[in-house]
């Protein structure tokens, strides 16, 4: 084999090899740039192999010899610099690791009373650490806190059947100055109608039945309340199934304005019953 065919092949062969060695040692941007070099001086030579001329033999060596140096030069420059970027690396790996201890442990039983623990302080500081077992006694007295009730059981009930009494009067009350002159007979049945329906159940009835419940689980009893709110009860299931009689004759299925008012009154009177 020609002296000529082996430098082919060496070049050929490390330049194939140099790229993929760089990758794995310094990287993909240094494997790029050996990669653009021997594409680049690979181009020179066949350029130069392309425009060989064998009369001008010192042109061509002047060439070659400039070639091999630009490889030659490219190859040590990137190797070098492969080496200085290994060496620290390796330092740094085989450098001990820090020494640093973890914090001593403390035995027994630490306790921090307060929101906030400080190192210093006296003895009777509510942000102290107790080093020794706590106290039995201590903790059950603060685990076992006593509750304090600011209010009765049953809440601010003598409050709220007040405001109930007194809303229901109103607006008995406030309906009984729009009541029509008697020989209207027709608005005057439509008046009647909604003071019981409109004006009194759809606004009061839930509040009643609760309130009411309330008084009898206290044993707060009153037969006049029991009895109408039984009869308005009755009035509304009456209406329900006969609702053209009862819109025809409003007396028998509807309470009167009084009896709207006489309620508010007894809730009134009850809420003086409630005990304080």
């Amino acid at each position: 084999m020609l002296r000529e065919t082996k430098f082919g092949y060496g070049v050929l062969l490390v330049g194939v090899g140099v790229p993929f060695l760089i990758d794995k040692v310094l990287g993909l941007y240094y494997a790029i740039v050996v990669s653009v070099a021997c594409v680049v001086i690979g181009g020179a030579f066949l350029l130069a192999g392309h425009r060989h001329r064998e009369g001008f033999v010192r042109r061509r060596k002047i060439l070659e010899v400039l070639a091999f140096g630009a490889a030659l030069s490219t190859l040590i420059g990137l190797g070098s610099i492969g080496i200085f970027r290994v060496i620290p690396k390796r330092e740094t790996a085989e450098s001990p690791k820090s020494t640093t201890q973890p914090a001593p442990e403390t035995h027994g039983t630490t306790d921090t009373v307060g929101f906030k623990p400080q190192p210093h302080g006296t003895e009777d500081s509510a942000t102290a650490r107790v080093k020794h077992p706590p106290n039995k006694s201590v903790q059950e007295s603060q685990l076992q806190t006593p509750i304090i009730q600011t209010q009765a059981p049953y809440g601010n009930l003598a409050a709220r059947c007040d405001e109930l009494g007194t809303e229901i009067i109103a607006a008995a009350e406030s309906r009984n100055k729009v009541r029509p002159d008697s020989t209207r007979p027709d608005e005057y049945k439509e008046w009647y109608r909604l003071n019981d329906g409109l004006f009194f159940h759809a606004p009061f009835y839930r509040h009643i039945a609760k309130i009411h419940q309330e008084l009898s689980d206290l044993h707060i009893d009153d037969p006049r309340l029991d009895e109408l709110i039984k009869q308005h009860e009755e009035y509304f299931a009456g209406r329900q199934k006969n609702a053209q009689a009862a819109y025809d004759h409003p007396e028998m299925f509807h309470l009167s304005i009084e009896e709207i008012k006489k309620i508010g009154e007894r809730f009134k009177f009850l809420a003086t019953q409630v005990p304080h």
